[in-house]
């Protein structure tokens, strides 16, 4: 991974966090506080996974092209 992975990993939370939010927020008109609650903490952490997959993907796709 280029760069600083601290940073990045920062700014992948920061993502999820708003990820979270938002979709706390869109189901909490449907389902009650604990369900709306659970959906966006699972939704951040796959979010958060897909996002650090990508990188690592990339990283090393890059890596492979500079040898």
């Amino acid at each position: 991974m280029r760069g600083n992975v601290v940073g990045q990993l920062i700014l992948y939370l920061i993502f999820a966090f708003i990820v979270f939010m938002g979709v706390t927020s869109f189901t909490l008109k449907m389902m009650p506080k604990d369900a709306a609650n659970l959906i966006g903490a699972i939704i951040a952490i796959v979010a958060f996974i897909i996002l650090n997959l990508i990188s690592l993907l990339l990283g090393l796709r890059k890596k492979k092209a500079k040898k």
